[in-house]
């Protein structure tokens, strides 16, 4: 697990391999892009995003967003009505001195009823497409691979009862051996021999280990009374909750899904959505405020330019009130809940996956340290 960065002398290293010409990085950190991979596959396979994200209830985001969104609206409506126009029907014109206040009551009560609206459906579209918005292997790689400590922690309180007996099985394992390799010096006392039986009961002791803690992997029954299985195995229950406290927190919140929507490899496709959107929504507005389709007030030209730059605008300020959201949302999403119980359904020959992809990645290294 350690340490995290490459400690020596740097005259040769090459990213994911933990040895270098002079110097050390330890397996989990230095494989740290091929096992958060991995264990991605895993989570992918748990999580079907499409009915995570149809938790999530259109009306309760918008009426959180209200607060925030209320104040960008009264900015998009005031920048609607140019000061001095003679097309302007009655009530616009209010709307150019005195911003939304301007607008009759009726008026704005309908302009509240759109703007929830067109949240609801920036939402309900997010649900139907969110495969193609969400960047999951993207997100929880990258969040990994930003801090590398958040791989070894994870590892480290998931699999903390087989790392403890891979240290503590030494004794026995080294012991036992250990008195068979002093019978071989009875009998054949070569100095060499030491050497050589000290690497073989040292490689043992590691190899034996890390079979009894991934298998069997499926239980196997002696005399109908003893029942024989991997270690890690028979923690399913345990492990599987703590894998989702652990990753949840540090890889699928709120904050960083939206951050991986808007910012991340699929950022254009919401990106397209919210202007298309927030086009049809500028559009409903603005024949509310002019008390008609906008282009019988204003050429299309005007009107065009008009569109774009507000569209742009909304799309520019709309994120920076999905902070108002995180909390409902991570309590609706209930990723850690989730995961943790279809951990929990795996068949023993997969969850098995979870963890032994530290070993695999570069299990002859570890036996032979």
């Amino acid at each position: 697990f350690y340490p995290i960065r490459f400690m020596g002398i740097p005259l040769w290293h090459a990213d994911g391999v933990p040895l270098g010409l002079i110097g050390w990085t330890g397996i989990v950190p230095a494989k740290c892009a091929a096992m958060s991979a991995r264990m991605v596959d895993t989570v992918q396979n748990l999580v079907d995003l499409q009915t995570v994200f149809g938790r999530l209830n259109p009306g309760r985001l918008a009426g959180l967003l209200m607060p925030g969104v209320r104040l960008m609206v009264a900015d998009v409506v005031a920048g609607m009505v140019p000061a001095q126009s003679p097309w302007l029907r009655k009530g616009a014109a209010g709307a150019a001195e005195a911003g939304f206040a301007g607008l009759p009551g009726d008026v704005q009560e309908q302009i509240a009823a759109r703007t929830r609206a067109f949240i609801g459906g920036i939402v309900r579209d997010m649900q139907r497409q969110v495969e193609q918005l969400v960047d999951l292997r993207g997100l929880v790689v990258g969040e990994m691979l930003r801090d590398r400590r958040l791989l070894v922690d994870l590892f480290q309180r998931v699999g903390r009862a087989e790392l403890r007996f891979l240290v503590d099985s030494g004794f026995v394992f080294g012991a036992f051996l250990g008195v068979l390799q002093m019978v071989a010096w009875v009998l054949y006392d070569a100095p060499w021999t030491l050497a050589a039986g000290g690497a073989v009961v040292g490689y043992l002791t590691n190899w034996i280990a890390l079979k009894l803690i991934f298998e069997p992997v499926e239980p196997v029954r002696f005399f109908g009374v003893f029942k024989l299985q991997g270690l890690f195995l028979t923690r399913q229950p345990e492990v599987s909750d703590e894998f989702a406290k652990c990753l949840v927190p540090a890889t699928l919140t709120a904050d960083k899904l939206w951050g991986n929507i808007l910012h991340g490899r699929h950022a254009a496709r919401f990106d397209a959505l919210l202007k298309e959107h927030t086009g049809r929504f500028v559009d409903s507005v603005a024949t509310l405020v002019y008390g008609g389709p906008p282009t019988d007030f204003a050429s299309e030209a005007f009107w065009g330019k008009q569109r774009a730059e507000i569209s742009a605008r909304v799309a520019q300020e709309l994120p920076k009130h999905l902070h108002l959201t995180h909390e409902y949302t991570d309590e609706a999403l209930g990723l850690s809940k989730t995961i943790a119980t279809e951990m929990r359904k795996l068949s023993s020959a997969e969850f098995e996956q979870v963890l032994h992809p530290i070993f695999q990645e570069d299990e002859l290294t570890l036996i032979v340290v």
